[in-house]
């Protein structure tokens, strides 16, 4: 009888030691949470110049639309115009990174990979700006006063970040926003000096 308690101990302390030496499952890492678009990319252009990558991005927001015979916008929300200069890469989609907010009246020359500020001159908006749209009509329209813009990924699968903050020129009032691009960018090479619109200008 003590054999076979002292045989049933020693198997019961076996199977409690192999127990102990099995491996803990991993649990997998929790999946990365989708970024979703909350804006449709209409022109995606760059173009490099002596000193680097010209951008210029223009996003609709909310129910914004171009008609189909490209002559008029229909629906509600931001028609924004973004341009910066950045490093590319070799599908041309700007190198990852954040760029930051730079005033037009401060750009030179040599200023590389950032945001450029909105601004007027000569009756026309350059650099970042937008458009409040209601019902197919202008309502408002901000310049950008600050901000930054975040690229991931590539040309074929990336992400887009934009936290700006705008003057509306008509309430003179600071107004936020972000715009959020996933997925494919519909790059198109245009060779040129420097956006038509701003210039390194100093």
């Amino acid at each position: 009888m003590k054999k076979l308690f002292y045989s049933f101990l020693m198997l019961a302390a076996m199977s409690l030691t192999f127990v102990a030496c099995e491996k803990p499952t991993p649990t997998p890492p929790d999946p990365e949470p989708e970024v979703k678009s909350n804006c449709n990319i209409i022109k995606a252009q760059w173009g490099e110049d002596a000193v680097g990558g010209v951008y210029v991005f223009e996003l609709f927001t909310n129910t914004l639309a171009i008609t189909p015979d490209f002559k008029s916008i229909t629906g509600s929300g931001d028609d924004c115009i973004i341009m910066l200069y950045a490093a590319t890469q070799e599908d041309g989609y700007p190198v990852a990174g954040e760029y930051q907010f730079i005033a037009v009246e401060n750009l030179t020359k040599e200023s590389t990979n950032c945001l450029i500020g909105g601004t007027v001159q000569n009756g026309k908006p350059l650099g970042t700006y937008a458009y409040v749209v209601e019902e197919g009509s202008p309502v408002d329209g901000l310049l950008c006063t600050g901000g930054s813009i975040k690229f991931e990924g590539n040309a074929t699968e990336g992400i887009m970040t934009a936290k700006l903050e705008f003057e509306s020129t008509v309430t003179k009032e600071t107004v936020t926003r972000e715009y959020v691009y996933s997925g494919e960018m519909p790059l198109e090479y245009r060779p040129m000096d420097a956006p038509s619109q701003a210039k390194r200008i100093k």
